[in-house]
């Protein structure tokens, strides 16, 4: 089978490499279709993978010939299906969900776009995915499957017109409680944890923002500005009266 160069180079490296995360996912999707599981993959680009990682179907560059490896692992295992699907999100996470009800011994997995675009898909989110099984008893194995990180690529904000798909938002969304949220969310402080330390007065110790603060306070004072009451209590080095008469001093 004459594959492309570059193509070839990674599966070269493949075999030569330690097992990668492209090489586990394969593994875990052949396991389940040895025991007769059958596996659907959909997505913008889940044939080759977004970061040209999978490569599950490999083409003949001189036949055309199309061959995906996981479907040819034995006579007795599962149907292995992966689709490159079109760019509307609702629709086709709207089929992947209807394909999840009619076959629920399949593992069916939606994987959104490059950038975790998922606020096209919210409707099917909002009325189906997170909220069927409490409003008609009808549960759905649908995988929702983030790519690059559960915040659009990766970043704190969002760009515009990606959705901040993070754990935490659909976490919020389930209509029913989660049976373990430390698989999801942080963990909360420990019981041990020390406290934060505390001024005289109650007051919280200054931050490492302080001295900035202070060089800002004197540069107010040199221009003719009047100090709030409570910035002028501080630079005096006391807290403010008010959380004296609060704290019984």
């Amino acid at each position: 089978m004459a594959v492309d160069r570059k193509v070839e180079r990674v599966i070269r490296r493949r075999a030569e490499e330690p097992l990668d995360w492209a090489t586990g996912e394969a593994l875990a999707f052949a396991t389940l279709l040895a025991e007769g599981t059958p596996v659907r993959l959909t997505g913008q680009d889940v044939v080759r993978g977004a970061f040209s990682h999978r490569h599950f179907a490999l083409t003949d560059t001189v036949t055309g010939r199309r061959h995906v490896s996981l479907n040819h692992l034995g006579v007795e295992q599962a149907r292995f299906d992966v689709v490159n699907s079109p760019l509307s999100e609702y629709a086709v996470l709207g089929f992947e969900y209807g394909y999840s009800l009619e076959r629920p011994d399949a593992l069916v997995i939606w994987e959104a776009q490059f950038g975790d675009f998922a606020n096209g898909a919210q409707i099917m989110i909002d009325q189906f995915i997170v909220s069927a099984e409490d409003k008609w008893r009808q549960p759905s194995g649908l995988v929702i499957l983030l790519r690059t990180g559960w915040r659009g690529r990766g970043r704190s904000i969002p760009p515009p017109g990606r959705s901040a798909s993070s754990r935490w938002r659909r976490a919020t969304t389930s209509a029913s409680p989660i049976p373990r949220p430390g698989q999801l969310l942080p963990p909360a402080a420990p019981a041990d944890a020390a406290p934060r330390p505390q001024a005289a007065g109650g007051a919280e110790s200054e931050d490492a923002a302080a001295p900035a603060r202070r060089r800002v306070d004197a540069g107010r004072l040199r221009a003719g500005h009047r100090l709030p009451a409570g910035d002028r209590h501080r630079r005096r080095g006391r807290a403010h009266p008010a959380v004296q008469r609060q704290a019984g001093l």
